[in-house]
């Protein structure tokens, strides 16, 4: 029997077994794939308030823990035929692998207990907690905290009932240089539109990173852009490619109609749909909602009441923060509308509103 069972091996995950541990509660941690895993996602604490929750919770910067990793100044905006437009920040990048596997063996260190390549089958509700079942063995615990990414599995358990909206990405890595400054984080707008998008980043001297929602669609278009204008290889192929899904809930939690927990049980990060609108930079809001369903379910120990009321009225400064970008996204649609020169404008604008300014 345990006090609290994560499931998720993420940053909001590796944050609420942590915080958990540290608090005395006998925590275990359960991640589907085998450790170190691969994840889709650029790898960037673009938000100050990110960098330093991170630094705060896990106590270091990752950037003296984990290599290679490096801090890049800025992000560059990029539209054919338009002068690119540049905002100047400080950004810690590092393979996602890596961020997640010291953020969990953080957690270990702590008193975590740990057990990867382990698939959640069904989660079943008693009289006092909850009887987690895997593949291989069933556990019982008192909380659950859900840090399963996207397709939560979790969610799915505690609201059979919800719709969720998603849309795809795809990553390719290319062992090669392409004409674009590695100290910048580079986002595309290749048709004129908010989306279709994709960016680039640079891993190391010798591999970058091609990744968005365009990919797929746009593949071929992608590629003879980058070939005319930055040099890129027609002929070169990936080294590998995979892909990942998003989830959509900001709609959902504003209304009220989404609760990202029930009872004793509680969502975090993009399980519970948190990464913020425009820029989607979700692994801050993942770590600062692991520290709070961990607070949440201390409170409800020491009290006797559900974790859902604590976690819920706490998460209220991460609401204020979709409910101010969340506008936006129609905003930039009509932005778009008014001519070329105003689309690169206007997602600058966003950016800083959504990465610069965020708090929670």
């Amino acid at each position: 029997m345990y006090d609290v069972a994560v499931i998720g091996g993420g940053p909001g995950g590796a944050a609420a077994a942590k915080v958990c541990a540290i608090k005395g509660l006998k925590t275990i941690l359960f991640e589907r794939m085998k450790l170190p895993r691969r994840k889709v996602c650029t790898g960037m604490l673009v938000a100050k308030v990110a960098q330093d929750l991170v630094e705060k919770v896990f106590g270091e910067n990752p950037s003296k823990a984990i290599a290679p990793s490096q801090y890049l100044s800025g992000i560059m905006l990029h539209a054919p035929g338009i002068e690119p437009r540049k905002i100047k920040h400080k950004i810690f990048i590092a393979w996602r692998k890596d961020l997640d596997y010291w953020m969990i063996k953080k957690a270990e260190d702590s008193g975590v207990e740990l057990y990867d390549s382990a698939r959640v089958v069904k989660i079943e509700e008693l009289e006092y907690g909850f009887a987690i079942k895997l593949s291989e063995k069933e556990i019982k615990t008192r909380f659950i905290i859900g840090a399963d990414g996207a397709t939560s599995v979790v969610r799915k358990c505690l609201f059979p009932g919800l719709k969720v909206r998603y849309s795809g990405a795809t990553r390719e890595v290319y062992k090669s240089d392409i004409k674009l400054d590695h100290k910048y984080m580079h986002w595309f707008f290749p048709v004129h539109q908010i989306r279709p998008r994709f960016d680039i980043n640079f891993k190391g001297d010798d591999l970058f990173v091609l990744e968005g929602g365009g990919l797929n669609k746009l593949n071929k278009e992608i590629k003879q852009l980058l070939s005319k204008d930055y040099g890129f290889d027609l002929n070169l192929k990936p080294v590998w490619k995979d892909g990942c899904t998003m989830s959509h809930l900001h709609e959902e939690l504003l209304s009220g109609s989404f609760v990202p927990a029930k009872g004793d049980a509680i969502l975090v990060g993009d399980a519970a749909g948190l990464a913020l609108p425009v820029g989607y930079e979700g692994i801050g809001t993942a770590v600062h909602s692991g520290v709070l369903a961990a607070t949440a379910i201390e409170n409800a120990i020491e009290t006797g009441n559900r974790a859902e009321n604590f976690y819920v009225h706490s998460l209220k400064s991460v609401m204020a923060e979709i409910k101010r970008l969340n506008p936006l996204e129609d905003w930039l649609k009509n932005e778009v509308e008014k001519g070329d020169e105003t689309l690169l404008d206007a997602v600058k604008l966003a950016f800083e509103k959504s990465f610069l300014e965020s708090t929670y």
